[in-house]
C-alpha cells in the first residue's frame, strides 16, 4: 500500500502566465527552505497520537488501503510534514519536533517482522522519512547524545529495511526511491559518504532502468493505479536528487543516452493526457491487482495533479526553471498553478515552504 490523494487546502496564489512567480530559486530546498512565514505556517495537522510500538499488515493490498491502520500512519506523517514546515519560522514548533524525533529514537517503535510475507515498507518509509528529512536539517537543534540516539535509530531501520526482500529484488519500485531519500538524508546528516553514494546509486539505477518511452517498469503495471504511482515514483526521485544536490552530489545532471529524469517526467504527462500509452504496460498480470477500487488498466486513476501529490513540481520548477515539462505540468495541474499546499504526506512535504 502506498500514498493516495488528499483533500487540498487553498492559500493565496501569486501567477505569471499561470506558474508561481516565486517558485524558480534554484538554491531553495527541501534542506534549505527559503518558503515565507505565511507559506511555512498556512496548514497545521493535529497529531494523531503516539506510532505504534510494532505494526503488520494485511496480505491483502485492498483491505490494507482501506484500512484504519492505513489512515492513522498517513495521518501521522501528515502531522511531521505540517510540523516540518511550521519549524522553518517558529523555533518552538522547532523544539517541540526535536523533542518527538528524539522520544521516538529513544523508544524505537514501528517494529515489525521482517520476514513476513507482507512486511509494511511503505508505512515504515512514510513516517520516517519526513523524520529523516526534519532531522536532516535541523541537526544543529540536537545536542551530540541526542544526535548519536537518532542517527542510531534510523541507521538501524535502514540494515533492517536492506534486508526486506521487495527492496533487494525489485529495485525499479516507488517504495525503492523512497528508501533512497531516506538513505540519503541520513547519509548527508551524518556524513556517511557510503549511504550518500548509495542513494545516489538508486537514483541512477531509476533513471537507466525506465524504458525508451520514460515509462518506469513496474509502477507502470499497477493497474488501474499506474499513472498514480508512476507519479509517486517521479515525487520520490525528485526529492532524492533535491537532497542529493544539497550534500553535493549531481543527480539532477545524469543522464544516460536518451534517459534522464526529464524523459521520465514527459511520459507521466503524455500518458496523463493519454491514458492509453499506459495501459498494456498497467495489465501487468503480477502487478495489475495492486490497484485502487473501481480502477483499472483501461480505467486509469488520473488524479493526481488535482492534489499535493502534484507537489513535486514545484522542486522542478526551481531547478529549471520553464522550460517544456514545467509549463505543461502546471498547465496540467490546478493545485500547482494556483498554488495550493494540500495536506501532504510525501517527502516532498510543504513544498511551497521549502522551494518557495
Amino acid at each position: 500500500m502506498e500514498s493516495h490523494p488528499k483533500k487540498a487546502l487553498v492559500i493565496a496564489p501569486v501567477l505569471v502566465a499561470g506558474l508561481l512567480a516565486f517558485a524558480t530559486d534554484a538554491s531553495a530546498s527541501i534542506l534549505e527552505p527559503s518558503g515565507t512565514a505565511a507559506s511555512c505556517s498556512s496548514y497545521s495537522a493535529p497529531h494523531p497520537g503516539p506510532l505504534p510500538d510494532e505494526i503488520s499488515i494485511s496480505n491483502s493490498y485492498h483491505e490494507t488501503y482501506l484500512s484504519d491502520f492505513d489512515n492513522y500512519m498517513h495521518a501521522y506523517a501528515m502531522h511531521i510534514t505540517a510540523s516540518s514546515a511550521q519549524a522553518v519560522v517558529s523555533n518552538k514548533a522547532a523544539e517541540d519536533l526535536r523533542a518527538e524525533i528524539v522520544a521516538n529514537a529513544g523508544r524505537r517503535p514501528i517494529k515489525y517482522d521482517i520476514s513476513a510475507e507482507t512486511p509494511p515498507i511503505f508505512h515504515v518509509l512514510l513516517v520516517i522519512v519526513p523524520q529523516a528529512l526534519a532531522y536532516a536539517r535541523d541537526k544543529k537543534r540536537y545536542t551530540p547524545d541526542e544526535q548519536a540516539l537518532v542517527e542510531a535509530w534510523l541507521v538501524k531501520l535502514i540494515k533492517g529495511l536492506q534486508k526486506d526482500y521487495a527492496l533487494q529484488n525489485f529495485k525499479l519500485d516507488n517504495k525503492q526511491y523512497l528508501f533512497g531519500v531516506l538513505m540519503a538524508a541520513y547519509g548527508h546528516a551524518a556524513n556517511d559518504k557510503q549511504m550518500l553514494n548509495k542513494a545516489f546509486k538508486t537514483y541512477v539505477t531509476a533513471i537507466k532502468g525506465q524504458r525508451k518511452d520514460g515509462s518506469l517498469p513496474r509502477d507502470s503495471g499497477r493497474g488501474g493505479s499506474a499513472l498514480h504511482y508512476s507519479n509517486q515514483a517521479v515525487g520520490n526521485l525528485v526529492v532524492l536528487a533535491d537532497v542529493l544536490e544539497t550534500a553535493g552530489l549531481d543527480a539532477w545532471g545524469y543522464q544516460s543516452g536518451t534517459k534522464s529524469i526529464h524523459s521520465i517526467i514527459t511520459f507521466l504527462l503524455d500518458a496523463t493526457e493519454n491514458p492509453s500509452l499506459i495501459a498494456d504496460y498497467a495489465n501487468d498480470p503480477e502487478t495489475r491487482d495492486a490497484s485502487f477500487p473501481g480502477t483499472s488498466p483501461t480505467n486509469q486513476d488520473r488524479s493526481w495533479p488535482n492534489g499535493e501529490m502534484a507537489s513535486w513540481g514545484h522542486y522542478y520548477l526551481a531547478k529549471f526553471g520553464r522550460n517544456e515539462n514545467a509549463i505543461r505540468l502546471f498547465k496540467l495541474s490546478p493545485f500547482l498553478s494556483s498554488g495550493k499546499i494540500g495536506h501532504p504526506d510525501g517527502p516532498y512535504g510543504n513544498a511551497r515552504c521549502n522551494a518557495g
